[in-house]
């Protein structure tokens, strides 16, 4: 089921949701890039296919000159005194398709194929020595989707040269990975770690609405994410144990009102809302299978996602000759399960997929004129 997603009230809604554990955020403002890469993807409509880009959604709502783009410095080699950012995620929480404005419930979610992933950076190699950029496709907090160490997808990049187009970590550039990775996870994240020499550096966009003049918040004030909780960061000056916003709320603001408290309605927020990270997704949902219209009742397919072995339950109107097929993706017939005349009432068949290869693919029930398909995911 898609539900639309309400931009503007989600911002109302989650606008008094940081903790009080917040704490200044100071000079920490990034820094402005000389150029922000177009972006690699052109509005699609293809049915399950859709790119999620948090980012650009929200600069799609506040539009030119309201939203800002700013770079960060990372390295997970910085420590207190080098300040700036260790690492960047995105959590995929929200599978929203900006191209039609809805989101797809978690709940109804099968698997999810990542195709690609992008990510705006920076880079300036001054050392010429290795420098080592690794992405990992991560698993989500199923309750609360922050994001978690276990890591379900890697792939690593060692350059000894410059990636931006100049020797200017301003000057951003676009990385792009092809993991072709499939999920059988209703949620995931995606973290990038930067290793490189402290005479390099390696920088990550992420965007924010300006809702400055805000108190003595003159130029710039960010105001939360149409997606927040989306994009965390973990930063070296602070004595924190994990990413920013922390599971409990505490994050970086600017405190516009001089009160020395956060206020949300008179503090900005911190300017990193959403990281320039973004993936080309295929989402498969389990939407119900069950028609009235149709003589083949009460259909289901349990264990769905299944290791070796599955099993169809369905319920006949009436007696009827009755076929059970299973195909891929692309419709090609993998295996037949046998053709028997069946009487009218309730019938199971095991469905064995002991040789077939973990993915997606689609069990057909034909009985008489009728057909049901059902998605049926095999994992190992």
């Amino acid at each position: 089921m898609r539900i639309l997603l309400t931009l503007l009230m989600v911002i109302l809604i989650i606008g008094g949701t940081q903790a009080q554990n917040s704490i200044e955020a100071g000079n920490h403002k990034g820094n402005i890039p000389k150029n922000i890469p177009k972006r690699t993807h052109n509005s699609i409509n293809r049915g399950t296919q859709f790119y999620i880009d948090y980012d650009y959604a929200d600069f799609l709502l506040w539009g030119d000159p309201l939203y800002v783009e700013f770079i960060w410095n990372c390295n997970m080699r910085y420590d207190s005194v080098d300040g700036g950012n260790e690492e960047m995620v995105v959590a995929f929480n929200q599978l929203y398709d900006y191209n039609t404005a809805t989101t797809i419930d978690n709940d109804d979610v099968t698997t999810i194929f990542i195709d690609s992933v992008f990510a705006n950076i920076g880079h300036e190699n001054n050392s010429g020595t290795d420098d080592t950029i690794i992405m990992k496709i991560i698993k989500l907090d199923a309750a609360t989707g922050y994001p978690t160490a276990t890591v379900m997808w890697a792939d690593t990049t060692i350059v000894n040269y410059n990636l931006s187009p100049t020797n200017d970590w301003f000057d951003a550039t676009t990385l792009s990975w092809n993991p072709q990775f499939l999920t059988t996870e209703d949620r995931f994240g995606i973290r990038v770690e930067y290793y490189g020499s402290k005479m390099d550096t390696f920088g990550i966009l992420a965007g924010f609405a300006n809702i400055a003049p805000l108190g003595t918040c003159t130029d710039y004030a960010a105001t939360y994410s149409s997606f927040f909780p989306n994009s965390f960061s973990l930063w070296s000056e602070y004595d924190y144990a994990g990413l920013l916003p922390q599971s409990a709320g505490g994050d970086l603001y600017y405190d516009c009102d001089n009160s020395g408290d956060f206020d949300p309605s008179s503090d900005g927020v911190n300017y990193i809302q959403n990281i320039n990270f973004w993936a080309l997704v295929d989402v498969e949902t389990f939407t119900g299978i069950n028609d009235p219209s149709t003589s083949i009742k009460n259909v289901s397919l349990t264990p769905n996602p299944a290791m070796n072995h599955s099993q169809l339950a369905f319920t006949l109107e009436d007696k009827e000759d009755v076929k059970i097929n299973l195909y891929d993706l692309s419709g090609r017939l993998l295996k037949e399960f046998g053709e028997n005349h069946m009487s009218k009432g309730n019938h199971k068949q095991a469905i064995d997929v002991t040789e077939i290869s973990s993915g997606v693919y689609i069990l057909s029930l034909k009985a008489g004129a009728n057909q049901i398909n059902s998605k049926l995911v095999i994992t190992r």
